[in-house]
């Protein structure tokens, strides 16, 4: 899951920024596509968070110190408002009739406005409560 954390040992993970499955071959060209906008350095910042992101939850969880899991969990609840944004922005967006062959992600194929903008939100969804779950206790 997202964060590195997994239901089961055996589940795979997702990387951090994209929420696609870790180390799977449809993952890194879907970052690539949805991150070509980005300035350099921030690509490989995230790409960097992608790689870490495993080892930064473990460490929380089992090496650092007592106030660590809520300072992690804060972290969360920021990033969880900003896909929620990112959501309703996006979704707002791809509601207009400009927006009809935009997707920077390439996850939202060419449509009406509404189905757009609807299936928009339902793949955010996911990577929402990804952030959710991946909250420690």
């Amino acid at each position: 899951m997202l964060h590195g954390r997994r239901a089961s040992p055996h589940a795979p993970t997702r990387e951090y920024a994209t929420g696609t499955l870790a180390g799977s071959r449809a993952s890194m060209p879907l970052a690539m596509h949805a991150r070509a906008y980005l300035p350099a350095a921030q690509r490989a910042l995230l790409e960097l968070v992608d790689r870490r992101a495993p080892s930064v939850r473990a460490f929380v969880a089992e090496v650092a110190g007592p106030e660590a899991p809520a300072l992690w969990n804060d972290c969360l609840a920021s990033h969880h408002q900003w896909r929620r944004a990112h959501q309703k922005r996006g979704a707002m967006y791809l509601r207009t009739e400009n927006a009809s062959y935009h997707s920077v992600s390439g996850i939202v194929a060419k449509q009406d406005s509404q189905s757009r903008a609807d299936a928009f939100e339902r793949a955010m969804e996911e990577h929402v409560q990804e952030t959710i779950e991946a909250r420690m206790p």
